[in-house]
């Protein structure tokens, strides 16, 4: 039998709990991330070690946040800057429904693309407002670097992710 502890409209006729909080419907960034993994939902909701160092053949940076209470049409952003500070590449979207709880991505190739060792930074907005960042380190491999080709019309990184669960 399933009990819900709950009282409210979605909930049961009375509290379970001894003192029973508010709604929270608050937004708010959980957690977030850095990893070299080819990301997926089931790899955000339980994320890899986190990841400082990267060489030039490497596959890809993804950085990952994890979300509470998005509101619909509400505008996010990631972005990768250079070592000297300069905006990189950006991946803009709108988020297009409620998310109480959702996972997001963005991720950029580093093999053939990424050839300027030092720290290099990403970070992810939402409004505007800066909300995670992750810096990371690029060191040369003395491997020759793989080019990965871009689709025509098609940028070279992309964002995923997202699960939604209503109030």
């Amino acid at each position: 039998m399933v009990v819900d502890p709950w009282q409210g409209p979605c909930g049961a006729g009375e509290s379970r709990w001894a003192s029973q909080l508010a709604y929270q419907n608050t937004f708010s960034l959980f957690a977030s991330g850095l990893t070299g993994e080819s990301m997926t939902l089931d790899l955000a909701k339980d994320p890899p070690a986190r990841v400082d160092t990267f060489s030039t053949s490497a596959a890809r940076v993804s950085m990952w946040v994890e979300l509470l209470n998005v509101r619909a049409g509400t505008p996010a952003e990631f972005r990768l800057y250079q070592p000297g500070g300069a905006l990189y590449w950006s991946a803009p979207f709108t988020h297009q429904t409620f998310y109480s709880l959702s996972w997001w991505w963005g991720w950029y190739p580093i093999s053939g693309n990424l050839t300027q060792a030092g720290t290099w930074r990403m970070e992810y907005r939402q409004g505007g407002t800066l909300l995670a960042q992750r810096s990371f380190v690029l060191v040369a491999s003395p491997a020759a670097a793989l080019v990965v080709p871009s689709p025509a019309g098609r940028p070279l990184g992309g964002t995923g992710g997202g699960w939604a669960r209503g109030p």
